[in-house]
């Protein structure tokens, strides 16, 4: 899926790797990081069909610009990002990750208390990055499709 051509996913969050601590027992390298993150954003509870595309907004210095940039671009407001949809976006298209893909909600806390949000890397490995950092040109964006 590499083009920005809308596709619909399903959520089911009452499956435990659908919430957000699911997500950060998944993501996390170890049980112990596991313990060592937060989450501060409000949850996605039952379920629910929406449409999203990719996008990419170039190279930005960090995770604000990006959503500023989405915001400008496509008229989606940082409240309509969840992080939740990584789940079922995975789910759909398996491993075929030949680029970044995140969802610009920084709800999530790291070890320091620094802002970070969820993304599958290049090969499929489901990570949490931290928002203060520079994103480039392989950076793709899931974002909502606002009706």
């Amino acid at each position: 899926m590499w083009t920005d051509a809308p596709f619909r996913l399903k959520l089911d969050a009452s499956q435990p790797k659908n919430t957000p601590h699911g997500m950060i027992n998944e993501f996390a390298l170890s049980a112990e990081q596991a313990q060592n993150f937060q989450y501060k954003g409000k949850s996605i509870t039952g379920r629910g069909t929406q449409m999203f595309r990719l996008v990419c907004v170039g190279k930005q210095p960090n995770l604000d610009a990006v959503l500023r940039e989405i915001e400008e671009k496509y008229h989606v407001g940082r409240e309509h990002h969840h992080g939740q949809w990584l789940q079922p976006y995975v789910g759909k298209f398996r491993k075929n990750y030949p680029a970044w893909i995140g969802v610009p909600d920084p709800s999530w806390r790291g070890p320091n208390g620094q802002p970070c949000f969820p993304c599958v890397l290049p090969g499929g490995a489901k990570a949490f990055l931290v928002a203060d950092k520079e994103f480039g040109r392989e950076f793709f964006w899931l974002i909502p499709v606002l009706e």
